[in-house]
C-alpha cells in the first residue's frame, strides 16, 4: 500500500507510518501504524508503540464498516482515522493512569487496554498525544 503521510505523521525508525511524542524528552515515544488487512468489513491496523522503557505491538484496532478501495488517497485517510483512533485510547489510559496513581489498587478495576508502562507513558506525554491528535483529527480532508 502506498500513503501520503502529512504533519504530524512521517515514516518511523520501524519504516512504517508514525507520530513521534515527546521528542527531544526523556519520555519520547513512537507510535507506529500501518493497515494490516482488510476483514471483510473493516480495515485492521497493525500498530507498535516504542517508548525509551518498553515496546508494545498489536493488531486490534479497526475502522467502522467499510468498503475494500486500492485508492491511495482513501487509504490515507483510512490510516489518519486509525492513528486518531489509536491517540485516543492513548489518552484514555493516559486518564486511567491518573485515576488510578495513589489508589492503592494493583491496577484499574477496567485493567490496562495497554501494559502499566505504556500508560504511565501515555500519562507523562498527555498533552503532546493530544496535540497530535488535534492535528490529524482536526486536518479537513
Amino acid at each position: 500500500m502506498r500513503y501520503t503521510l502529512t504533519a504530524p505523521m512521517s515514516i518511523g525508525p520501524r519504516l512504517m507510518p508514525a507520530v513521534i511524542i515527546g521528542q527531544d524528552t526523556d519520555t519520547y515515544g513512537t507510535v507506529h501504524i500501518e493497515i494490516d488487512h482488510y476483514d471483510g468489513q473493516r480495515y485492521v491496523g497493525h500498530y507498535v508503540i516504542d517508548t525509551s522503557g518498553e515496546t508494545y505491538e498489536a493488531t486490534d484496532i479497526r475502522t467502522g464498516v467499510t468498503m475494500p478501495t486500492d485508492d491511495d488517497a482513501a487509504l490515507s485517510l483510512t490510516l489518519r482515522s486509525l492513528t486518531g483512533a489509536l491517540l485516543s485510547f492513548l489518552g484514555n489510559e493516559a486518564d486511567r493512569y491518573r485515576a488510578w496513581m495513589g489508589s492503592g489498587d494493583a491496577q484499574p478495576h477496567e485493567g490496562w487496554s495497554f501494559t502499566e508502562g505504556i500508560a504511565e507513558w501515555a500519562y507523562l506525554n498527555e498533552d503532546e498525544i493530544a496535540m497530535a491528535r488535534e492535528e490529524i483529527e482536526g486536518e479537513e480532508y
